[in-house]
C-alpha cells in the first residue's frame, strides 16, 4: 500500500478537533513544520524514513488515525549514505588502541613494611599493658 491519502486523513482528523498545527505540535512535541510534511505528504526532508515512521505513529495515536496499513510503505530496504555529513566524510581513519603496557619495576612480593609496624604496635602495647 502507498502513503498517498494518509496525509489527508490527518488533517481532517486534526481540523475536526479544532487544532492547529502549533496546537498539534505542542501536544505530540513535534515540530510543526514536520507536521505539515506529514499532512503534505512529504517525507523528502526527514532524515530518516525511520524517523517519518515514528512522527507517523505518534501523530496517528494522537489523532486516532489507524496508520499500520500505511507503514509497510517504510518497510523497503532504503540506501544509507554520509552524504551531507561533512563530519563523517571528512574525518581522518581512527588509529588502532594502544595497549596498556604493565610496569614490572614494583616487586609482586607483599612489602613487609606493614608487618614491621604491626609487630611494634604489638610489642609497645604489651609493655604498656603491663606497667
Amino acid at each position: 500500500m502507498t502513503i498517498e491519502g494518509l496525509g489527508k486523513k490527518f488533517q481532517e482528523a486534526r481540523l475536526a478537533r479544532g487544532l492547529t498545527l502549533d496546537e498539534a505540535a505542542r501536544m505530540t512535541k513535534i515540530r510543526p513544520s514536520r507536521l505539515a510534511e506529514i499532512e503534505a505528504e512529504d517525507f523528502s526532508q526527514f532524515p530518516s524514513l525511520a524517523y517519518a515512521k515514528g512522527f507517523l505513529l505518534i501523530y496517528g495515536k494522537f489523532l486516532d488515525v489507524d496508520v499500520t496499513p500505511y507503514l509497510e510503505a517504510f518497510e523497503g530496504p532504503e540506501h544509507v549514505t554520509v552524504d551531507g555529513y561533512s563530519y563523517l566524510q571528512d574525518n581522518p581513519a581512527p588509529k588502532p588502541a594502544r595497549t596498556p603496557t604493565v610496569d614490572r619495576t614494583i616487586s609482586n612480593r607483599m612489602s613487609a613494611t606493614p608487618l614491621v609496624i604491626g609487630i611494634m604496635v604489638f610489642i609497645v602495647g604489651f609493655f604498656f599493658m603491663k606497667l
